[in-house]
């Protein structure tokens, strides 16, 4: 035989090998690729689906059926700006994402919810259209009803938009007691829907209380808002009982904590210099039922004719600087309600950010540990600061324990001047 002919045998004979090896893990269980799916990244999850027509048949089956997820993702920082930019923990670099998330300059997110980013699209004179959106599979959920503009807001016409909302549930696997919130930026109306009947309803302060809702976050069916004064407190709503048409009923869960940073106001030529500002967010933890309430201490500068409505600040002389975290958690389970405060974090790590804050387990977080450090604060803020445009965005790591700060550095050219930055995870 030619060496030509045993070479042609000899390919043939691998092919079919490759072939036999191939159907072997083809024709593998559903119950074994599930069990190798559980221990995979999100990437990884989702290349499984271009092996094969039996993989990908099983992978989407999971995926409808959220009963076989993947390992749980490092949250992304989003960088809104004149275009896209996703900012990585794991490789302290911006990434474009491939497919645009924002299909328009009129949309823009406010929220997040297991993988899900809340949406508003700008489209209607006197209306809203909400919606959710997985940027990772690409779905879109639209919210069946508009949202109505407050018609007796103090802030008409183009001010008039939305601040925050938050959700109890995604919208592919909610139940009868799930709601979705919506925060506007008068600071004096919120909206929920609910995702069951499909319906709106509106809640705002007591009339000539002087009372603003400040920041909502939400567990099931209770919402919780943080007031301002006189009120200052968190109050909260159970949302299933606004379904019969019944009148808001207003319970104080708990004062606000006090702080140990003391709040030192000064005026310097018409210069307003705070020493202990607090910016406050309230977060839930992923996966407890917690509710937490992070103080970012700083110091500012502002001038008197720079301060807008409700006597906040609306650009500052000079860009803010974090001296300080204050965290304070409320076991909404015990009796009696109180604040703890948490000088160590232990196994939780927090992110903070204007539109999205959370606090998740890091063991729970597919990364090396050494990568998210215990006892750390992530925060993505923006302020904004005509004098020095770019110093007024605020991405880095405020470690609890020895008080030290690291920023993250962001490429300039890839961006306008003002960023928008918030917290997401990635999930299917």
């Amino acid at each position: 035989m030619s060496l030509y002919g045993k070479l042609c045998i000899d390919k043939k004979v691998s092919e079919k090998e490759e072939k036999n090896n191939i159907s072997k893990w083809v024709h593998i269980p559903d119950e074994l690729l599930e069990l190798i799916m559980k221990r995979l990244c999100l990437m990884d999850y989702l290349a499984l689906r271009t092996i094969c027509t039996p993989w990908r048949s099983t992978v989407t089956k999971a995926m409808a059926n959220k009963h076989c997820c993947p390992l749980s993702e490092l949250p992304l920082i989003v960088l809104l700006s004149d275009e896209e930019v996703l900012f990585s923990l794991r490789t302290e670099r911006e990434h474009c994402p491939k497919v645009s998330i924002f299909e328009s300059r009129k949309i823009t997110c406010y929220g997040s919810v297991e993988g899900w980013m809340i949406m508003c699209d700008y489209v209607k004179k006197n209306s809203l259209s909400i919606f959710f959106k997985n940027p990772v599979t690409n779905s879109r959920v639209s919210i069946s009803s508009p949202l109505d503009y407050p018609s007796n807001s103090p802030i008409q016409g183009k001010k008039l938009c939305l601040s925050k909302m938050v959700a109890s549930s995604g919208p592919d696997c909610y139940k009868s007691n799930d709601f979705l919130a919506a925060l506007f930026n008068d600071f004096l109306h919120i909206a929920f829907y609910s995702l069951f009947d499909k319906s709106w309803n509106m809640i705002k302060p007591d009339q000539d209380s002087g009372v603003a809702f400040l920041d909502i976050e939400i567990m099931g069916s209770k919402l919780y808002v943080r007031t301002s004064k006189p009120l200052n407190s968190i109050i909260v709503y159970d949302l299933k009982d606004f379904s019969s048409g019944s009148s808001p009923k207003t319970k104080v869960l708990a004062m606000l904590p006090q702080r140990s940073t003391p709040h030192v106001p000064r005026i310097i030529d018409n210069q307003h210099h705070v020493s202990g500002c607090a910016f406050c967010s309230l977060a839930k933890h992923e996966t407890l039922d917690q509710l937490f309430l992070i103080y970012m201490i700083c110091n500012i500068t502002y001038r008197s004719a720079d301060v807008g409505y409700l006597n906040m600040p609306k650009e500052y002389v000079i860009p803010p600087e974090i001296t300080g975290v204050e965290v304070f958690k409320i076991d909404i389970n015990k009796e009696p309600i109180k604040w703890i405060k948490c000088e160590r974090l232990d196994d939780d790590v927090i992110f903070v950010s204007g539109v999205k804050s959370m606090v998740m387990s890091r063991t729970s977080l597919n990364c090396p540990q050494a990568l998210i450090r215990e006892n750390n604060v992530y925060f993505a803020l923006s302020f904004k600061c005509p004098s020095d445009p770019w110093q007024g965005n605020l991405l880095g790591i405020k470690h609890l324990t020895d008080s030290s700060i690291k920023y993250f550095s962001i490429e300039k050219s890839n961006h306008s001047k003002v960023l928008y930055p918030f917290w997401f995870i990635p999930s299917i």
